[in-house]
């Protein structure tokens, strides 16, 4: 009979520590999840601002200041609120929406 007792609460101890193996690998999945997020959306922004500045150069190129003009505005106006939504709440839950020319961009 105690042998019996000894067994099963060496099943209990086992499944307890089964139990929080897998809160532990829960949790550190969840942090991956949100880190795997947040390099994305950083990785999204960084391809909004290398498109805009593309695009600049290419108007630079075309001689054409007022795009140039706007495009710069509009690349400065993002980098700010990007640099204030980093600053100054959560940053994976900001989104920005910018559209130029036939295209517009949701990040």
């Amino acid at each position: 009979m105690a042998e019996i007792s000894q067994g099963q609460k060496r099943i209990r101890e086992g499944q307890k520590e089964v139990r929080e193996k897998f809160r532990e690998i829960s949790e550190e999945a969840a942090k991956l999840q949100e880190e795997t997020n947040l390099i994305s959306k950083q990785s999204a922004a960084n391809q909004l601002r290398l498109d805009l500045m593309f695009e600049i150069v290419k108007a630079r190129t075309e001689n054409d200041s007022a795009k140039d003009a706007s495009l710069t505005q509009t690349l400065r106006e993002l980098m700010a609120k990007q640099k204030h939504e980093l600053f100054s709440r959560d940053y994976l839950n900001v989104v920005y929406t910018l559209q130029f020319g036939n295209v517009m961009y949701v990040i």
